[in-house]
C-alpha cells in the first residue's frame, strides 16, 4: 500500500488545523481540548507503526444522542459520517451494539449488500476495507473508532486485533475526558448560580436562602433551567419583581 503523505499522518482538527497540539497556549484548555490531543497523538503513533493504519478517526456520543467527529490522521474517515445520519454502516452498528466491531470488505458480496451506501463511498475514495470498533468504558457506549484502509489485500486480523486493543485504552480516555468535562460544567453553573444569589442579595437586601429560592421558583415558575435564570439574572436581560425577604 503506498503511504500517504506525511501531512496527512499528523491529527487533523475539526476546525481543519492539522493537530489539535498547535492549539495556541494562550486559548484555555478544556477536557476536550486535552482528550483530542490525546486521541490525536495515538492514532497518529498507530499510523507509524501498523502498516494498514494510515487512516483513523475517532467519532464521540454526544450528550443527549448523536455522534460528533473527535480528531482523524486524514480527511478519509470522516467522509463515511453519512453513516450516522442513515445508520446504515459499520461504526453505526457498532454505536447500536449490534456487535462490538464491524468490518466491511469490498469484493465481499455479503458486506456490500449490508451496507450498499458506504461500500459505494468507500469504492469511490479507493477505500478497500472498513474497520470499526465501539468504545465502551463499564458498560457505557463513548464513542467508535474507524480504521480505513485502502490496501488491496484484507486487513489481516491481527491489526483488527490491534485496532480494538487501541480502542479499549481510547474509551477510558474518552469517558474519563466526558466525566471531566461535566465536573466543569457543574462548577461553572455552581459558580453562576452564586454570582446571581449575590446579586439578589444586594440588589433587595435578601438572604442567601431567600435569593436562592427565588431563583428556584423562577425556574420552575418559567419551566427554564436554573442556571439559564442565574446566567439571565447575571447578565440584566431578565425582568424579575421585588422578591419577598422570606422563602
Amino acid at each position: 500500500m503506498r503511504a500517504p503523505s506525511p501531512a496527512l499522518r499528523e491529527p487533523i482538527g475539526l476546525d481543519g488545523s492539522r493537530s489539535f497540539a498547535e492549539t495556541p497556549a494562550s486559548r484555555p484548555q478544556s477536557a476536550v481540548d486535552d482528550v483530542a490531543s490525546v486521541v490525536g497523538g495515538v492514532l497518529a503513533a498507530t499510523t507509524r507503526v501498523v502498516r494498514d493504519a494510515s487512516h483513523l478517526c475517532v467519532h464521540v456520543v454526544r450528550r443527549g444522542g448523536g455522534v460528533r467527529l473527535l480528531t482523524a490522521t486524514s480527511e478519509v474517515p470522516p467522509a463515511f459520517d453519512e453513516q450516522f445520519t442513515t445508520g446504515r454502516g459499520p461504526a453505526a452498528a457498532v454505536l447500536r451494539g449490534d456487535r462490538r466491531r464491524a468490518v466491511l470488505r469490498l469484493g465481499c458480496a455479503d458486506d456490500e449488500a449490508r451496507w450498499p451506501g458506504v461500500a459505494a463511498c468507500a469504492e469511490a475514495l479507493g477505500v478497500r476495507t472498513l474497520v470499526a470498533v465501539r468504545l465502551a468504558w463499564r458498560g457505557r457506549v463513548v464513542g467508535v473508532l474507524t480504521l480505513a484502509s485502502s490496501a488491496s489485500d484484507d486487513v489481516p486480523e491481527a491489526v483488527v486485533e490491534l485496532v480494538a486493543a487501541v480502542a479499549d485504552h481510547l474509551a477510558v480516555t474518552v469517558a474519563t475526558a466526558q466525566q471531566a468535562e461535566q465536573l466543569e460544567q457543574a462548577l461553572v453553573t455552581r459558580q453562576e448560580i452564586g454570582q446571581a444569589v449575590g446579586i439578589l442579595m444586594e440588589r433587595h437586601a435578601l438572604t442567601a436562602d431567600a435569593a436562592f429560592a427565588y431563583l428556584r421558583r423562577l425556574s420552575q415558575d418559567g419551566n427554564v433551567k436554573l442556571h439559564a435564570v442565574a446566567q439571565a439574572v447575571r447578565s440584566g436581560d431578565h425582568e424579575i419583581g421585588v422578591p419577598r425577604s422570606s422563602p
